[in-house]
């Protein structure tokens, strides 16, 4: 099986929010384009060209309205979940499969791997509250600059490296450690 293609009970797989961004994103471009510069040859206008690169758009540079039905729809249902602090049922409950090990014994309960397939607008939420949350942290500067896991843009690697880094020098100065 591949990622991110085994739906949760509600049936909505990661793909159709992918495809669904990605309307979202030609119909507001296009709208876009009918508003922007012209450049003229002659007597034709022509849109300027999109040089195509992706960016990460600041919080104010989002739309204020989304153009694709789907996405319309998910945004109320989501807005009226947090509005009534209340999720529907069918978002907690989980699924428990059991996968066969390829080329193995399947009568075995060691030859098979349980994933739990949980519903995709339910994690979909979930990461919204949890960037929505980081953010407000991050801006208020909640963290200690020390902190680096779990954080977006920073590695614990770093961390435990520049600690590594502080102990050698002490032994190296004759320092207890």
């Amino acid at each position: 099986m591949k990622k991110n293609l085994a739906p949760g009970k509600s049936g909505l797989l990661t793909a159709h929010l992918k495809h669904f961004v990605q309307t979202e994103c030609t119909l507001q471009t296009t709208k876009e384009l009918r508003h922007s510069k012209k450049w003229r040859y002659s007597s034709r206008a022509y849109a300027q060209p999109l040089d195509y690169s992706y960016v990460a758009l600041p919080r104010e540079d989002f739309p204020s309205w989304l153009l694709t039905p789907a996405l319309q729809s998910l945004f109320k249902l989501m807005n009226h979940c947090l509005r009534l602090e209340k999720l529907p049922k069918l978002w907690g409950e989980e699924l428990l499969i059991s996968i066969e090990k390829p080329g193995l014994d399947p009568r075995k309960l060691s030859n098979t791997r349980d994933i739990t397939l949980s519903c995709t607008d339910n994690k979909l939420l979930m990461t919204i509250i949890a960037r929505h949350i980081s953010y407000k942290l991050e801006m208020s500067n909640f963290f200690d600059c020390a902190q680096a896991g779990f954080r977006s843009g920073q590695e614990a690697t770093a961390q435990v490296i520049a600690l590594s880094e502080i102990i050698q020098r002490w032994r190296n100065a004759g320092l207890a450690t």
